[in-house]
Order: structure tokens, then sequence, then C-alpha cells
């Protein structure tokens, strides 16, 4: 075994729970110190539980006190602040404590088989008779399964529920991030911790182009950091395309030589260099590193929700990421990145869309593309909370076409269609139909 490796641990969900519990100190008798791997962040819950036993029904800590009470213990002055800068919103609660949960579990497991393994070579020559207690070990190898997977009262279960209700009632927060397309947003309630999400289609229907312009939305216009993983495009390409698309400047009018009848005019040209200033400072993380393994696109998503707080990650595609093993078929490396997948997405604590493509059936025969059109492995479907599908109509109109998007599975929601229009010249997809929004809604959208 490696002692040098440190036990599996993450400080961004340290950070980010205790950050909850300063906004929202409902949340502090549920804290467990077991939970946290970092000295100074025990210690934070040490202070929080004080400060909620002198203070009984307080809904917020005084972030003043708990700065005069972390100073007069030793701590540096830029924890609480770097603690307070991962905060996340109250509904990401359940996901971040079962992502600390599930860590503190392997901390556990780590530390009882490592006490095995060492009693075993210290075993004296002679009859072999095990100084050490391997059921009692497995013993508390269970009980921290348990632990972590332990079920809920539902009296408390209900007191959550209505609080998440009367919040979203009163206006106070969003149900999940929106994409940024109405229509869309309206059938599957937006994007939300711990889902994975596919997109899939057929080659050159548009999925890298509605993924990233999604990500546009939710980075450029709303200011929410994204992870953006593209196996095929260099950011370089991701850049133009992004600004191109907002200027409503074709990129070939850009890069037209002297003299061409298609070369821009200073008037488009100041349009992109506004939208150049307004993109640049955008909280959009873009890795363009082909061939990843599946084992650097965990790290690297760590490293970016850690560092960058991102609330979205975004793979392009499921399809180019290997698992590192050559042994393995297409089939069962596809379906160990999909469970994979959304393991991250719950560890994480925030939405993972990924794309995928769809097998050449519904084009042989003629129709919409459905679920069982996944490729290479049936898991996708099995894993993903929310599939979409899209396909396109070809049209008369040679600067914009016809899309549409069968939401085929929403673990959460309503099944239904959705239109777009792709704007050929600028790569971009716009809205193109509303949905009835009657309580009853019509036939089309029904689930």
């Amino acid at each position: 075994m490696n002692s040098d490796r440190l036990p599996p641990h993450s400080p961004a969900s340290e950070r980010s729970a205790l950050a909850i519990c300063c906004d929202e100190a409902r949340f502090i008798s549920q804290l467990e110190p077991d939970w946290f791997y970092e000295t100074q962040h025990r210690l934070v819950v040490d202070k929080l539980k004080a400060a909620e036993s002198l203070l009984p029904g307080c809904k917020c800590v005084d972030i003043g006190f708990l700065d005069g009470e972390l100073t007069a213990a030793g701590v540096e002055k830029t924890l609480l602040p770097t603690i307070m800068a991962d905060w996340s919103s109250p509904e990401n609660w359940p996901v971040v404590t079962a992502t600390l949960r599930d860590l503190a579990v392997r901390r556990k497991l780590i530390r009882a088989a490592s006490e095995q393994v060492q009693a075993a070579f210290e075993v004296s020559s002679g009859p072999w008779s095990p100084p050490f207690d391997i059921a009692g070990a497995v013993g508390s190898i269970q009980r921290a399964q348990a632990e972590a997977t332990e079920d809920r009262d539902m009296n408390k279960a209900c007191q959550d529920f209505t609080t998440e209700l009367e919040a979203a009632w009163n206006g106070q927060k969003v149900p999940g991030i929106m994409t940024g397309y109405p229509d869309m947003d309206f059938i599957i309630g937006g994007l939300f911790p711990g889902q994975l999400m596919i997109l899939a289609a057929r080659p050159a229907v548009g999925k890298s182009s509605l993924a990233v312009n999604i990500a546009e939305h939710i980075s450029i216009d709303h200011k929410r950091p994204v992870g953006l993983f593209t196996l095929e495009m260099s950011e370089q390409e991701i850049v133009k395309r992004i600004i191109h698309g907002r200027a409503r400047v074709e990129r070939r009018a850009c890069e037209a030589h002297a003299g061409s009848p298609e070369r821009a005019t200073e008037r488009q040209l100041s349009k992109v260099a506004l939208t150049t200033l307004a993109v640049q400072n955008a909280p959009l993380r873009i890795n363009d590193k082909s061939g990843i393994s599946i084992s650097e696109l965990f790290t690297a998503a760590r490293l970016m929700r850690e560092k960058q707080r991102i609330e979205l990650l975004i793979l392009d595609y499921l399809g180019l990421v290997r698992c590192g093993d050559n042994r393995k078929t297409r089939y069962e490396e596809t379906t160990l990145v999909s469970n994979a997948l959304k393991g991250l997405a719950k560890e994480l604590g925030i939405p993972v869309l990924a794309l995928a493509q769809l097998n050449r059936s519904s084009e042989k025969e003629g129709r919409a593309p459905m679920l069982s059109d996944l490729r290479d492995s049936g898991a996708i479907e099995q894993d993903a909370d929310v599939v979409a599908l899209l396909y396109r109509k070809e049209t008369a109109d040679t600067a914009a076409d016809e899309v549409e998007m069968f939401i085929a599975k929403n673990r959460n929601g309503r099944t239904g269609h959705v239109k777009f229009t792709f704007l050929k010249n600028f790569t971009r997809f716009e809205s193109a139909a509303k949905i009835d929004r009657n309580d009853n809604p019509s036939p089309r959208y029904a689930d």
C-alpha cells in the first residue's frame, strides 16, 4: 500500500457544506465532524455547533462572531472568506452531504483495511492464529456503509420539502440552472445538481453547437461558471463560434481577403470587437485535450469545481472518452464512462451534460429517433436523468434548418418536443416554438 497517498476527500465540498450552514443555521445540527478531513474544517464544525447551542433558533450564523472565535483558536484569517467563497445554494445540501458521507466511509474503509494489513504483517511464526479481528473489521465496514446510506425520517424529509417549496413559491430561488431555451426549460425544469443529462444526435445535426450555446448563455449571460470539455474542437474554434454567433457576423466575412464582396464592413468588425470584450471575462473554462481518459477527465473536473467553482460540466462527447483498459469492448467502455459520469455529477454536486451519438436506425427507417437508438450502450439510457434526442428537418431555407428535440426521458417530470431554428451561418440555435403551458398540455407535448 502507498502510504504517501492522501485519503479521499473533497476540500470544495467541505467548504460548501460549511458555507451553507453559515447561511442556513438549520443545517448545523446535521453536521458530523467525521465528514471533514481538513483539521481546520473540523474546528469550524465545532465552533458552528457551539454557536448553535448558544443561540438556538437563529436563522443564520453571525459571521463576525464566528470569525472572532476562529481567530482566537489560532486559525488563519483567510479561512472563513475562503469557505464563504464556496457558498452553494441550500438546495444542494443533500448532494454535498452525500458526497461528504461517501468520502468519510471510504476513509474509514481505508483505515480499517490498513490496520488489518499491518496486523497481518506482524503475525509471529508458529501455528497461525491471527491476532487481528477480521470479523470486527468487516462489521465496522458494514456499519460505516450503513451510516452512509442511513434512511431518513419522513417527518424531516417533508419539512425539507416544505422549506424548498416555500422558497420556490416566494421566488427566492430558481429550481434549476436555466439553459436559455424557455421551451426546453419548461419541460425539464432546468439542469439540477447531481443530474446527468444526455444530449444525443446523429453527426452534423448540431448537438455540439447547442451545447456551446447553453454554455454561453449560462456563463456569459448569467455569470455562472461552466466547465466545457471538448474532445473534437479546439478552444479557439469554440471561442470563434461564440463571438461570431453573438455578434451575428459570419466568420467567413471577417476572414475574407481584401477586395472580396463578402468582406466584413467596419460596422460588422466593430460588432465583433465589442462582442469579444463582452465575452473575454466570462467564467467559461474550456479543456480541449483530445483522447482524454476517464481518470484525467475526473481529475480536471474536480480541479475546476474546486478552483473555479463550476456549476455545470459539459462533455463533448461521451464516445471519445477512454477508460484506459484496451481489453474492454466499446460497449463495456461506454457503460463504464456513463456510470462514472453519473457518479461524478453526484460527487461534485453539479449537473453534467454529456453529448452522445445515435446509431443509424432512425435514418434508415425514416423516423424520429428513440431511446433505443443510443449508440454503444444501454447503460446511457439507464444512468441518465434526462435524455434529449435531436433531429433535423431540412427546409428550403438555405440559412436556417428546423431542428426538433425529443425529450425522451425525464426522471423528474414530463417528456415532450421542443422546436429550434438552427442558424447555419452562425452555428446558433434559437427557440422556434412555444409550448402550451396549460395544466393539461396538448397531446403533442404530453408525456
